[in-house]
């Protein structure tokens, strides 16, 4: 099935707890929340920020970031709309506690927000072009740094655990049900596992 949203150059894709998907676009900002079964459009928004990278925390919050501008925080509860100043903002992560991991391209770093919005820190990601971002059962931060072809796993204060060699142009991350972590590497067209207890690739 396709289907036609209202926004632009979409790259923000999210599913809510009733498997609901928000489609934001980058190139006008819009964002469309799709019925999960049929598509049809059941609200848009239309903020100042976001499209980007996305993901709903356990509120049901959007998150959106745009790259190199700002992160989108939409409560669909409140309407509340809030755009977050977050230079380089791309990937997106959220931890048990809520807070959200946003990465920043181009800035090699990765900034902590708390659940309502409130920038908490930055740190380094010990890698460059920061991108993906995903977060194991232990709180620890996984980041994927695309200049620098490593992930790099950071505990939850933000300090470095190791940094993992792997691809070329590594991207996008995910954790699997078994805990292990996937990266995706855009430049080797390829994709590798990262077992947590080695802090080591066993699979590519």
């Amino acid at each position: 099935t396709y289907l036609r949203t209202n926004g632009t150059n979409v790259r923000t894709l999210a599913v809510d707890a009733n498997n609901n998907v928000w489609a934001g676009g980058y190139g006008n900002l819009v964002h469309d929340l799709l019925d999960g079964i049929t598509g049809a459009t059941l609200r848009t928004i239309f903020p100042a920020c976001g499209g980007y990278g996305g993901l709903i925390d356990s509120h049901g919050v959007l998150w959106s970031s745009y790259h190199p501008y700002s992160l989108l925080r939409f409560d669909p509860v409140t309407n509340n709309t809030l755009c977050i100043p977050i230079p380089g903002a791309y990937g997106l992560g959220v931890d048990s506690g809520g807070v959200i991991w946003n990465s920043r391209f181009n800035h090699d770093s990765i900034t902590r927000v708390s659940p309502s919005g409130t920038v908490l820190g930055t740190m380094s990601t010990h890698g460059s072009d920061s991108r993906g971002v995903t977060v194991t059962s232990d709180d620890n931060v996984w980041v994927a740094n695309s200049g620098s072809h490593t992930v790099a796993r950071l505990r939850n204060d933000g300090t470095l655990v190791t940094t993992i060699p792997v691809g070329n142009t590594p991207t996008g991350l995910a954790v699997d049900a078994a805990g292990k972590v996937w990266v995706t590497n855009y430049g080797s067209s390829n994709a590798m596992r990262i077992d947590p207890a080695t802090n080591s690739v066993d699979l590519t």
